[in-house]
């Protein structure tokens, strides 16, 4: 039973990282939409 839970536990945060990182790529696109580049943290993306 313990198992079962340490994996769906385990499931879930992986799903919601790659949720994360899916909107952030989104968010990433729809502002290089609108601009020709952004700097987040140092990084200069084109």
């Amino acid at each position: 039973m313990e198992q079962t839970f340490k994996f769906l536990f385990y499931l879930a945060i992986i799903i919601a990282v790659l949720i994360v990182i899916g909107l952030f790529l989104l968010f990433l696109k729809l502002i290089l939409m609108f601009q020709p580049e952004v700097s987040i943290l140092g990084l200069t993306i084109y």
